[in-house]
C-alpha cells in the first residue's frame, strides 16, 4: 500500500475544519486549501504545489499529488468527511 493511501486509511473522519479554512465572499464560502492541507501535514508533503487539478462536483475538490494522481477531498459544511485517491500513479 502506498503512503498516501495508508494516511487516508488511518485518518478518522469527519475532521472539523476551523473557520479560517474558508474564505467568505458575500454569501459564498470558498475552501482555503492551503489552510485545510496545513491541518493534514502528512498529506501535504505529497501535494504538487505547482500543478493544477480538474474541477470536482458540489463540495468535492481535487488536489494534485506529486505522483500524478489526485487527492479527492469531500467537504460537508465545515467538515472534511472523506479523502480518496483518483487516478493511477505515474511513478
Amino acid at each position: 500500500m502506498d503512503q498516501v493511501q495508508n494516511i487516508i486509511e488511518n485518518t478518522a473522519f469527519p475532521i472539523k475544519l476551523s473557520e479560517g479554512c474558508f474564505i467568505t465572499l458575500g454569501q459564498k464560502r470558498i475552501p482555503d486549501f492551503d489552510r485545510i492541507l496545513a491541518q493534514l501535514p502528512n498529506v501535504f508533503t505529497h501535494v504538487d504545489l505547482n500543478a493544477t487539478a480538474p474541477g470536482g462536483g458540489p463540495q468535492e475538490y481535487f488536489i494534485p499529488l506529486k505522483d500524478g494522481r489526485y487527492l479527492k477531498l469531500c467537504l460537508s459544511g465545515e467538515e472534511l468527511v472523506s479523502m480518496s485517491i483518483v487516478g493511477e500513479s505515474s511513478s
